[in-house]
């Protein structure tokens, strides 16, 4: 069935078939229309492509995003990483002399009764062991952390029982225990005591050891 032109087709080719003569209806070039039918498409086929098109572009979508999100968490975990490797490590002797007024601490907080006190200074105290251990696994060595830990039983067991004279005993290994590392470390020279007097580090020899005394030929 032929097609006639509407629209701005249809006025133009009247005003021109009213210039020329009567008006009468032509069909459109068909070779030069463009329609589905000269692409050899149907409309129902063209909705088809477009909704396939449209499920792969959704798929592509999907599989980008979680691309993206794997792709953060990544940059996310290496940052954390890189956080922990870089992050603030404090110095071996610092820690020791964190250690060192935990140890004062806990003896005093024993020798005042206060238990509560005396409980939380030492799981202080332990605690920054094991950061010394952590950090600094070749100086201060798990074996030696071990044996620290079952003073450590023990002082604690002395601490809820409220038995000074335990805590004494428990104590007196403890600080022997830190010389014996020391000793370990070539630090001889630092050498912790029982507090002699109210002072933080009155738990320290500062004058030469008598052993050291003796090599010096004194």
């Amino acid at each position: 069935m032929p097609r006639f032109p509407t629209g701005l087709a249809f006025r133009y080719s009247l005003e021109i078939n009213q210039s020329i003569g009567p008006f009468v209806p032509r069909p459109r070039c068909p070779q030069c229309a463009f329609s589905l039918r000269n692409l050899g498409l149907s409309h129902d086929a063209r909705l088809v492509n477009f909704g396939a098109a449209m499920r792969a572009l959704i798929n592509f979508l999907g599989i980008m995003l979680v691309v993206l999100l794997i792709g953060s968490a990544i940059s996310v975990a290496q940052e954390n990483s890189g956080q922990r490797l870089t992050g603030y490590v404090p110095r071996l002797s610092d820690l020791m002399v964190v250690i060192q007024i935990r140890h004062s601490k806990l003896f005093y907080a024993v020798k005042r009764g206060n238990w509560p006190l005396a409980d939380f200074e030492l799981e202080q105290l332990t605690s920054t062991l094991k950061e010394a251990g952590t950090y600094y696994p070749k100086t201060v060595p798990s074996s030696d952390l071990t044996g620290s830990t079952e003073i450590k039983n023990a002082i604690a067991e002395a601490i809820k029982a409220k038995d000074e004279a335990n805590f004494d005993q428990s104590f007196a290994q403890l600080t022997a225990e830190c010389n014996r590392c020391h000793e370990a470390a070539d630090r001889a020279f630092i050498f912790i005591r029982r507090p002699a007097f109210p002072s933080t580090f009155s738990n320290q020899l500062y004058g030469p050891r008598p052993t050291e005394q003796q090599k010096r030929g004194h």
